[in-house]
């Protein structure tokens, strides 16, 4: 039987002989370079690329943000749930003329 190899594609260690069944990298650090990987950099790539091939960038109308469509909705128009929220709220107060500045809003 082969020696089982860290799944992280840039290390290719063997992971530990004592190591718990199942287990797929060699560290923690190995697994979390991967997770940030394959959850955020890939994503992002993926909806640079996007922008890029059809012409728009997707902006988010609240902070001005890229919105990531990867992992999300293809038609998503925030780029988080808080955003989505900023923007309910200010609708809910019917304040047509909230401008949103970071965290706080300012009332004109």
């Amino acid at each position: 039987m082969a020696t089982p190899r860290c799944w992280w594609h840039q290390c290719g260690r063997p992971v530990p002989v004592l190591a718990r069944r199942g287990q797929r990298y060699c560290s923690a650090a190995c697994r979390a370079a991967h997770w940030r990987w394959a959850h955020v950099l890939v994503p992002r790539a993926v909806t640079e690329a996007k922008a890029l091939l059809t012409g728009t960038d997707p902006r988010c109308p609240v902070c001005g943000g890229l919105v990531r469509t990867a992992r999300r909705r293809a038609d998503a128009v925030y780029c988080s749930a808080a955003c989505r929220t900023r923007a309910w709220r200010s609708r809910r107060d019917g304040s047509a003329n909230a401008v949103t500045t970071g965290r706080t809003r300012i009332r004109l």
